[in-house]
C-alpha cells in the first residue's frame, strides 16, 4: 500500500510517519515537505519506508497514494484538501479541517457527489474507554446523564515554543481550544450521541510570551437532550517538561454523571481504564467497579489506539467498516469552536443550530 504525508511543518508530522512505519500493510511512503526552514532533516534510516520527499505537491499526487494524512498549518488546509480531492485521493486529516467554519463547510460541500473518503484524526474514538463508556451509558447503568466534566491542563507555553505557528492566529486560527479542546468536545458528542445547542466561553492569554491566541479557556456546553457540560483547558503546568511522551505534561479529568451513577476515566498516571459507580440493579452485588485495558505497544501516533484508528480508516476506504469519524464531525466541530470564540468576544451565550 502506498500512502503519503502532506506536511512536515506540524507538531504531529513525525508522529504520523511513526504510524506509517508501525503498519505492516504500508510499504511505500511519500512526503510533501512544506517547511520554509528545515530545522531537522528526516532520518531516512529510521523512516526507511520513505521513497520520496518533495516540495512539489503534484509530484506526490502523481504517485497515486491510496490515502494521505494531511498535517498542515491551518491556513493552508482548505486549498490543499480541495486539490487532493480533485485528484481522487482519500484523505485522513489532522484537526481542524480548515482555518474556520466557512472553510470546513467549503471542503464538505466540495466532497458532495465524490467518492473520496475523508476522515478526521479524532483518535480518542478508538480508545477502549470510549467504547465502554458509550456501552454503559446506552445500557442505562448510570441512569440519565445530567452533567459532563472535563479538564485538560498541559505544558505551559514556556515549555513549548512560543514562536511556533500554533501561537500565531494568522496561521492557526485559534489557541488551545482549537488545537486540543476539540478532542474533548468530540468525546462528548461521540459518547453521548447528541449535539451541542449552545455554548458560553471565556478565554484568556496568561503567558508573558508574545502570542496572540488563548492559552486558557473555560466552556459551558448545553446538549440537545439537556445535559450540561463543562470543559477547562490551559497551558499552565509549569513543572512539566515538553514532549508528547511525557506523562507529567498532562493533567486530565473526564466524568459522565447521571442520576443513578457516574463514570470517571483514569488519569494519565494510572492504568488505562474507567471507574464506574451505580445504584442500578445490574450492579447490586458490586456497585463500584473498575474496568482496565491492556494496550498493545505501538510506535504509532497515539500508540495502539492511534494504530487502531488508522486501521479503521483504511477499512472504511476499502468499504469494509463504518468510519469512526468523517468530515461531518469536523464541520460540526468548527461551528462549535467558532461559536465559543464568539461567546468569549461578546460575553454572551451563543445558540448553535444542531441540524
Amino acid at each position: 500500500m502506498k500512502v503519503a504525508l502532506i506536511g512536515l511543518d506540524h507538531p504531529h508530522s513525525l508522529l504520523h510517519l511513526n504510524s506509517f512505519h508501525a503498519l505492516n500493510k504500508i510499504k511505500e511512503v511519500y512526503v510533501w515537505d512544506d517547511r520554509k526552514i528545515k530545522n531537522e532533516p528526516i532520518d531516512i534510516k529510521k523512516y526507511f519506508k520513505i521513497c520520496c520527499i518533495s516540495k512539489d505537491l503534484k509530484e506526490i499526487a502523481e504517485k497515486k497514494p491510496f490515502f494521505v494524512i494531511t498535517a498542515l498549518r491551518h491556513n493552508l488546509i482548505k486549498d490543499i484538501c480541495l486539490y487532493l480531492i480533485d485528484q481522487g485521493i482519500h484523505i485522513l486529516a489532522e484537526k481542524p479541517v480548515g482555518f474556520n467554519h466557512k472553510e470546513s463547510n467549503q471542503i464538505f460541500n466540495y466532497l458532495k457527489n465524490r467518492t473520496n473518503k475523508f476522515g478526521v484524526c479524532y483518535i480518542n474514538r478508538a480508545d477502549p474507554r470510549t467504547k465502554k463508556t458509550k456501552e454503559i451509558i446506552k445500557e442505562g447503568i448510570c441512569g440519565k446523564i445530567l452533567t459532563i466534566e472535563m479538564r485538560m491542563l498541559t505544558t505551559s507555553v514556556d515549555n513549548r515554543d512560543p514562536s511556533h505557528w500554533l501561537f500565531k492566529k494568522d496561521y492557526s486560527g485559534g489557541g488551545i481550544l482549537n488545537w486540543l479542546g476539540c478532542h474533548f468536545i468530540d468525546l462528548m458528542r461521540y459518547i453521548l450521541d447528541d449535539e451541542i445547542v449552545s455554548v458560553y466561553a471565556d478565554t484568556e492569554i496568561y503567558t508573558s510570551n508574545t502570542i496572540d491566541v488563548e492559552d486558557a479557556c473555560t466552556l459551558i456546553l448545553r446538549f440537545k437532550r439537556g445535559q450540561i457540560a463543562t470543559l477547562q483547558l490551559s497551558y499552565i503546568l509549569t513543572l512539566s517538561g515538553s514532549g508528547y511522551n511525557n506523562k507529567s505534561g498532562y493533567d486530565t479529568y473526564i466524568s459522565f454523571n447521571g442520576d443513578k451513577g457516574r463514570i470517571i476515566w483514569s488519569s494519565n498516571e494510572q492504568p488505562t481504564g474507567i471507574y464506574v459507580e451505580s445504584k442500578d440493579k445490574k450492579y447490586n452485588n458490586n456497585n463500584k467497579r473498575n474496568y482496565y485495558y491492556s494496550l498493545d505497544i505501538s510506535e504509532a501516533y497515539g500508540g495502539s489506539i492511534g494504530e487502531n484508528f488508522i486501521n479503521n480508516y483504511i477499512q472504511w476506504c476499502l468499504d469494509k467498516e463504518d468510519p469512526l469519524s468523517t468530515i461531518c464531525d469536523a464541520v460540526k466541530m468548527s461551528k462549535i469552536i467558532e461559536s465559543a470564540y464568539e461567546s468569549a468576544k461578546t460575553g454572551q451565550k451563543i445558540l448553535i443550530n444542531s441540524s
